[in-house]
C-alpha cells in the first residue's frame, strides 16, 4: 500500500477510534462522576408517571396509590396532583391545603435556569385527563440531585439544525484538512527523491532537486545531492584514471614488444654462433642484459600499480632514525652521480631524528624522488637531498637544477599515470610520483613542489613532527 492509501486508512481508523474513545470515555465518566437525573429523563418519568395515572383514575381510582409507589422508588422527587380548579388532590410530602395561583407562578419561575444554578428547586408540571377534567400533575426536586453535566440541543428546524452543525462540522474537519495538505506536499517531495534515486544516471550532471527547507526532507534531499556529485566526481575520476591506465597498457605493450624482439634477435645469434669474434659476443651479450633489464622494469612499474592503493593497509609503523635512513639511500647513488658528473649536495643532521615510519615504503618514496631528479633534471649536474626539522614537520627534500616544470603541469604531476608530453614528464610510466603522494598520505604528510624553470625543482615531502623526537 502506498502512503497516500495509508493515509486515508489512518485518517478514517483515528476518525473512528476517536470517536469510539469519545462515546466510551463519557460513557464511563458520566457512569461513575456524572449520576443523577437529566431534564430529559424528568420529562420521559413525568409523561410515563401521567399516562399511568390517566389510566389507574379510569379504572380503579388509585392514582395516589400510584404516586406514593413512585415516591417510593424516586424519593428525592416530590409529587402534588391538582385538579383542573387547582384544588390539591394529594401531595406525597404530606401537605393537605390548595396551592394559590401566586405559589403556583412561583414554582416555574425561572426555569429552565434553575436546572443549573445551585441550591433551587427544579419543577416541572405535566397534564392528563379524567373524563372532561384535565389533571395536573406538578414534579420538584433540588438542584443537586441532577447530573453535574448536561447538554441540550433543541431542534425546531432542521434547516437551524444544518446551521448548526456546519461550524461544528468545520471545527472536527479543520486540522484533517492541514494534515492532509501537509502530507500531500511532503508526498510529492518524496515522490521526486525516490523518482531521483531511482533514474539517477552518473554521468548525467542535471539531475538534482532543488530544496530550500531546512526540514528532515530538505536534509535528506541536499545529502542527495551531495552523494550524487560525490559519485559523479568518483566516476568521471575512475574514468579518467580507466583511459589514462589503458594508454599506459598500450603503451607498455608497445615498449614491450620492440625489446622483447631485439632480445630474440640477439639470443638466435648467439645460440647459432653467428658471431666468430667475442668483442662482438660481448657486444650483443651487453644489449642483451639491457633489454632484458628495461622488461624488469617495466614488469617493476607493473606490479606497483598492483599495490599502490594497499599502502595504507600494509603500513608498519617502526620508530627508528630517519637520518640513518635517508643518510643510506643518498650513499647509494653517490656512484651513479658521479659517474654522470653531477654535483652532490647532501644535508643531513648528524643528530639522530627518531620518527615512527615504515622503512621499505619511505624508501621507495626517497628512492622515486631521487631517481626522477637524476632522470629528468641530470643535465643541470645538480643534485640535493635534504633533511630537515620544522616546527611542525619533518621534511625530506630533493632538488635538482633541470629544465623545471611548468606550473600547469604542477597541479597534474601526482596523478596516476600522468605523463607530460616532453621535459621531466616525457618518459616513464607516470607513476613514480603518484606513489610518493600514497606514501606520503599513509603517512599523515602530504609533498608539495615549487620549481623555476632552467633554475631549481624541489619537491618537499612532510612528515608530521609529533611522530618524531631527537
Amino acid at each position: 500500500m502506498n502512503l497516500r492509501g495509508k493515509l486515508w486508512l489512518l485518517l478514517l481508523s483515528s476518525s473512528l477510534t476517536s470517536l469510539l474513545l469519545l462515546i466510551g470515555i463519557a460513557a464511563v465518566i458520566g457512569w461513575l462522576f456524572n449520576q443523577g437525573y437529566t431534564h430529559q429523563n424528568l420529562n420521559t418519568l413525568g409523561q410515563e408517571l401521567a399516562r399511568q395515572a390517566q389510566q389507574s383514575e379510569a379504572e380503579s381510582g388509585q392514582t395516589a396509590d400510584l404516586l406514593e409507589d413512585f415516591q417510593r422508588d424516586h424519593p428525592v422527587i416530590e409529587l402534588a396532583w391538582l385538579g383542573a380548579d387547582g384544588q390539591l388532590r394529594y401531595a406525597t410530602n404530606g401537605r393537605t391545603f390548595d396551592y394559590d395561583i401566586n405559589e403556583v407562578m412561583n414554582l416555574f419561575l425561572n426555569m429552565p435556569q434553575y436546572l443549573w444554578e445551585e441550591g433551587e428547586q427544579i419543577t416541572l408540571l405535566f397534564d392528563w385527563q379524567t373524563g372532561e377534567e384535565q389533571q395536573f400533575l406538578i414534579m420538584s426536586l433540588p438542584n443537586d440531585a441532577m447530573q453535574g453535566s448536561q447538554i441540550f440541543v433543541y431542534i425546531q428546524d432542521y434547516a437551524q439544525f444544518g446551521q448548526l452543525l456546519l461550524p461544528l462540522a468545520l471545527f472536527i474537519l479543520t486540522p484533517y484538512v492541514f494534515a492532509l495538505i501537509f502530507f500531500l506536499r511532503l508526498n510529492r517531495r518524496l515522490t521526486a527523491l525516490n523518482h531521483a534515486m531511482k533514474t539517477f544516471d552518473a554521468n548525467d550532471t542535471s539531475l538534482l532537486i532543488e530544496t530550500e527547507s531546512s526540514d528532515e526532507i530538505g536534509q535528506l534531499t541536499r545529502s542527495f545531492n551531495e552523494m550524487a556529485n560525490r559519485i559523479r566526481a568518483n566516476v568521471a575520476r575512475i574514468n579518467e584514471l580507466d583511459a589514462k591506465r589503458k594508454s599506459l597498457i598500450a603503451d607498455i605493450s608497445h615498449d614491450l614488444r620492440t625489446p622483447l624482439t631485439m632480445i630474440i634477435g640477439y639470443a638466435e645469434s648467439l645460440d647459432k654462433h653467428l658471431l666468430k669474434n667475442p668483442a662482438e659476443q660481448q657486444k650483443y651479450m651487453t644489449n642483451l642484459l639491457r633489454r632484458a633489464q628495461y622488461m624488469d622494469d617495466l614488469l617493476q612499474k607493473l606490479l606497483e600499480i598492483a599495490q599502490i592503493d594497499k599502502y595504507k593497509q600494509h603500513i608498519r609503523f617502526v620508530r627508528q632514525d630517519l637520518g640513518e635512513t635517508i643518510r643510506l639511500i643518498a650513499a647509494s647513488y653517490i656512484p651513479i652521480v658521479e659517474a654522470k658528473g653531477i654535483e652532490v649536495d647532501i644535508h643531513i643532521p648528524e643528530e639522530p631524528l627518531y620518527l615512527a615510519y615504515d622503512a621499505s615504503l619511505l624508501e621507495r618514496a626517497a628512492r622515486n624522488l631521487i631517481e626522477n631528479a637524476i632522470q629528468y633534471g641530470g643535465d643541470g649536474r645538480y643534485l640535493g637531498i635534504f633533511l630537515r626539522q620544522e616546527e611542525e614537520h619533518v621534511t625530506i627534500t630533493v632538488a635538482d637544477h633541470g629544465p623545471g616544470i611548468d606550473a600547469e603541469k604542477q597541479k597534474l604531476i601526482f596523478e596516476r599515470f600522468y605523463r607530460g608530453a616532453k621535459g621531466r614528464g616525457g618518459e616513464g610510466f607516470g607513476l613514480g610520483l603518484a606513489i610518493v603522494q600514497e606514501v606520503a598520505n599513509a603517512h599523515n604528510g602530504y609533498v608539495r613542489i615549487t620549481s623555476q624553470p632552467q633554475e631549481e625543482t624541489m619537491f618537499t615531502l612532510f612528515l608530521p613532527k609529533n611522530n618524531c623526537s631527537s
